[in-house]
């Protein structure tokens, strides 16, 4: 890939190839459509000391950090995107106010674990690809891990946004693992699954708007020697058997919303939003629980946390905005963070926590100062760790606050 290329786009409301400069960002690596502006404002660094009251910073200096997660010693891992690489291909231009980006490509993802003794990347040289443009540079790579307690395996999620023959034309052979569901075999990964290509095969979302092919791995549960992932590209929630059989288990379908003034739609005029899932998690009734993001327009209000079992389908809370990972606690709460609590649209907006407690009332952890969120972990004893400034390279941080 050593030079540059033209590659497609493919319009405002399309999934280019890893999407855009514009895209990339609040899609996490390909999840929605968003403004060069709305990047700006959500994804800048939170200056060093600058968290809010109650919350200390037990880890620094990382590459656009996902996910946390435990790892079998207790230690909190993380999952860092990356910072892409040196080998380039050049994007085309989506427009005459568009200023060019590129799509930058190398081995620098991996996963960081933090202990008392300080923070040391313990898993490196995994792929990156980083869009480089007016926006910043918007990384994709690890984007979610978990570890599964009963084997001891621990499994990323690869990010793509994508097709896969877009990946496998574009990328090194290095890079072929995005995509993909891999799994952690001493200090190196091993994939077990091809996502992106099953997207390509099976298109569990045919039939929706917008339902082309793409794929973006963006949450993993590992669980009793299985896996559950859901695509924030494909929109739906698969799962890998102790088989190794992939199936999917649910598509989430889009709803309409309000179009937003700058379309100059008509009076009353409504737009397709895809779903786009982020995280799933188990939650203590053993069902599976997946948090929203929501796609372009970002509605406000228009979030959802969806709750799934063998019966189905069903919505566990709603309200909320952009939301980007779920956590439940030990007592049974759930925890949803939200990327932008006034949408990705909005001129400015930050991160918000709420706790939502098993009778359904809801409190506000914390709506000030979290600059790009991305992950939310809660301890055994109710402490709570936030993953920030979730894009920014060699910017993010993990926050810690102990419980109440």
């Amino acid at each position: 890939m050593a030079g540059t290329a033209a590659a497609e786009g493919r319009g405002v409301d399309r999934q280019g190839i890893f999407m855009s400069a514009k895209r990339s960002l609040a899609r996490l690596g390909g999840v929605a459509a968003v403004s060069a502006a709305a990047l700006t404002t959500v994804g800048v660094p939170v200056p060093a000391g600058a968290q809010p009251p109650g919350w200390e910073v037990v880890a620094s200096g990382l590459d656009a950090p996902r996910d946390l997660a435990w790892g079998l010693d207790g230690e909190l891992l993380v999952a860092e995107a990356g910072r892409g690489g040196d080998t380039c291909v050049e994007l085309p231009s989506e427009g005459p106010d568009d200023e060019g980006s590129e799509l930058c490509f190398g081995l620098t993802s991996g996963v960081t674990e933090i202990t008392e003794d300080g923070q040391e990347r313990v898993l490196d040289g995994l792929p990156s690809v980083s869009v480089a443009g007016p926006a910043g540079e918007e990384p994709i790579g690890v984007e979610d891990l978990s570890t599964d307690h009963w084997t001891g395996e621990t499994y990323l999620a690869m990010g793509l946004g994508a097709t896969p023959e877009e990946r496998d034309s574009l990328l090194p052979e290095a890079g072929s693992i995005l995509g993909h569901l891999v799994r952690v075999v001493g200090d190196g990964v091993e994939p077990v699954a091809d996502l992106a290509q099953y997207e390509a095969d099976q298109n569990p979302d045919s039939g929706e708007p917008g339902s082309e092919v793409d794929s973006n791995p963006e949450g993993v549960l590992a669980v009793y020697g299985q896996q559950f992932v859901v695509d924030a590209g494909g929109n739906d929630l698969l799962h890998r058997g102790v088989d190794g059989h992939l199936s999917t288990l649910a598509v989430f379908g889009a709803t309409e919303q309000p179009a937003p003034p700058f379309l100059e739609l008509p009076p009353g005029a409504t737009i397709p939003a895809q779903a786009v899932p982020t995280e799933v998690v188990l939650g203590p009734d053993g069902a599976l629980y997946v948090s929203e993001l929501t796609g372009f327009p970002f509605t406000v209000g228009s979030a959802k946390v969806l709750r799934w079992d063998a019966n189905g389908v069903t919505t566990y809370a709603e309200g909320f905005t952009n939301i980007v990972d779920i956590d439940f606690g030990p007592d049974g709460s759930l925890y949803v963070l939200e990327l932008a609590q006034d949408s990705l649209l909005a001129p400015e907006s930050g991160g918000r926590l709420t706790r939502i407690g098993p009778d359904g009332d809801r409190e506000v952890v914390e709506d000030e100062g979290l600059p790009f969120p991305t992950s939310v972990l809660v301890g055994e004893e109710g402490d709570l760790y936030l993953t920030v400034n979730g894009v920014a390279i060699g910017g993010g941080e993990v926050w810690h606050r102990s419980a109440p």
